[in-house]
């Protein structure tokens, strides 16, 4: 195996929660909805936490087998899910100790939680601050009621409210050092002039960082099977939702409309479009974020449907409790993890992970290096992918450096990669 110092990226470790009150319309994470109920809740969330534990001393066991060297300190922390700000402060706190017990936290960590309003007090937030807490991510999606409930979250735009300015004077109080706003962009029934009162509403309670992401259709969710055009259909986003029960999606023109909308807003805010959906003023942008779009990036994962990436093997856990603790019996038993298995990728699948890694970010992709490490032959092709959308005003190329444009590059970024990967695959049949 390749050693995991083998990446010059920082090494960060993600925590999966998977609870929620309910799944949303649009989710298609690993999640277990349990309801208003906190007895619900409680049943499960004690022994997730020891599972945590365990998984995580497996883990740090299997490193040490593997090199003589401790890994790095940890950069970044992310308790992501799901709703972590479901667990009570106190196994927020024990999650924590036994993280540290196997691996040290350098002195600028960044430790975030996402948090979902009505799922947390002012009081609590305190606690999870004592905790080790140093940023926050609040889910809020929109400022509108009826956006709210079309896409089934479990709150209201009152609760928005709340959770944003209890995070603002957390903040302003520097229990925590930064923290985060999500909303959604093309939502049913969304227009310009409601996206644009939710990222004002946003932006008047100040957070540091903002991602406004663009609404995607999964398969298997109920806003993909309600709103995907049937198989062999021509397709219209316009359509109602076969039931009637949610207004229709903004037809695609307007989505595109509405993703230029939030990004000019937020530019004109002082905030930096730094990857496809991600905004920070000076200082503030997301380390889990930043290693993950990183080329080379590796962090550690815990948790039911959790992936990894360590020493460029990528490793992903069951999505369901069942599945997961016994993955984790597994390893106690002296099992694998994950990525131990895992095949490092080769040489065209690591030129693709170069490409859509590097041209999600604003520092987009350098060409001498593809020449460098994969040869001129597939920096050429790149080029020659990417003239069509340099005419077009989608991609720019300075120096070396090939860059998505602000916004449409990023907008239409999947379609510069569909191209440059078929350039890609020319270069290694």
């Amino acid at each position: 195996m390749v050693p995991l110092a083998r990446a010059p990226a920082p090494l960060g470790y993600y925590v999966h929660i998977p609870f929620c009150v309910r799944r949303c319309r649009y989710c298609s994470f690993a999640v277990v909805p349990v309801g208003p109920n906190p007895k619900v809740l409680s049943s499960h969330a004690a022994e997730y936490v020891a599972k945590l534990a365990e998984e995580m001393a497996c883990t740090a066991a299997n490193l040490r087998s593997l090199q003589p060297d401790p890994p790095p300190p940890l950069e970044s922390v992310y308790l992501g899910g799901g709703t972590p700000s479901l667990l009570p402060p106190a196994l927020v706190a024990s999650l924590l100790s036994s993280l540290r017990k196997h691996h040290a936290l350098s002195p600028s960590c960044e430790v975030t939680i996402e948090l979902d309003p009505g799922t947390f007090t002012p009081a609590s937030l305190r606690q999870l601050c004592a905790a080790g807490v140093t940023r926050a991510s609040l889910g809020a999606q929109s400022f509108h009621d009826e956006e709210l409930r079309g896409a089934g979250r479990s709150h209201d735009a009152a609760a928005v409210r709340a959770a944003a300015a209890a995070l603002q004077s957390a903040h302003e109080a520097g229990l925590l050092r930064s923290w985060s706003m999500d909303l959604l962009s093309g939502l049913p029934g969304q227009t310009p002039g409601s996206l644009e009162e939710s990222l004002d509403a946003a932006l008047g309670f100040g957070p540091p960082h903002v991602s406004c992401y663009d609404l995607q259709l999964e398969p298997g969710t109920p806003f993909g099977s309600r709103f995907s055009p049937p198989p062999g259909s021509p397709g219209d986003a316009e359509t109602p939702d076969a039931k009637g029960l949610l207004p229709p999606l903004p037809p695609p023109q307007l989505a595109a409309d509405l993703y230029r909308l939030a990004a000019a807003r937020l530019r004109a805010g002082g905030y930096e479009h730094y990857e496809v959906s991600s905004y920070a003023l000076p200082g503030h942008r997301s380390k889990h974020n930043g290693n993950y779009w990183r080329f080379g990036g590796e962090w550690l994962a815990a948790g039911a449907g959790a992936a990894d990436c360590v020493a460029g093997r990528r490793g992903t856990r069951p999505g369901d409790l069942k599945g997961y603790y016994e993955y984790v019996v597994g390893l106690k038993a002296g099992g694998a993890a994950v990525w131990e298995g895992g095949e490092e990728e080769g040489g065209r699948e690591l030129l693709e992970t170069l490409a859509m890694t590097s041209l999600r970010r604003a520092e987009g992709l350098d060409l001498g290096l593809v020449e460098r490490e994969f040869g001129g032959g597939c920096a050429a092709a790149i080029r020659g992918a990417a003239e069509f959308f340099v005419g077009v005003g989608v991609c720019e190329i300075g120096g070396s450096v090939l860059r998505l444009t602000d916004p449409d590059g990023f907008l239409f970024s999947n379609q510069v990669l569909s191209e440059i990967f078929l350039a890609i695959e020319g270069e290694f049949d």
